[in-house]
């Protein structure tokens, strides 16, 4: 399977290929932030306290916060973004076709 492109996929959902490349790129950083903020705190969501304090013992190393959230989530990480990114277009096609 191929990895997922997040901005390409950004900029087809949104209708942003006729954007100016600056004014495109500065979109796509922010959702891009937004969405991997919201997935890491929906994943933290799933965790019981023991599980937190893992995590925050870890916060310095992004891999391992990851690789935990993803242990005891239980959650599939291409789900949770592909959910993300839906959830997150619906919001932002409004703001799109500025």
């Amino acid at each position: 399977m191929a990895p997922y492109d997040l901005q390409s996929n950004l900029i087809n959902l949104l209708g942003l290929q006729a954007w100016p490349e600056e004014k495109r790129q500065v979109m796509l950083d922010q959702a891009t932030e937004l969405i991997q903020k919201r997935i890491v705190l929906r994943l933290t969501e799933t965790l019981d306290p023991k599980d937190a304090d893992r995590v925050n013992a870890a916060a310095d190393d992004a891999e391992k916060v990851m690789a935990i959230l993803l242990e005891k989530s239980g959650l599939d990480l291409g789900t949770v973004v592909e959910e993300e990114v839906r959830k997150l277009v619906e919001e932002m096609k409004p703001l799109a076709k500025v």
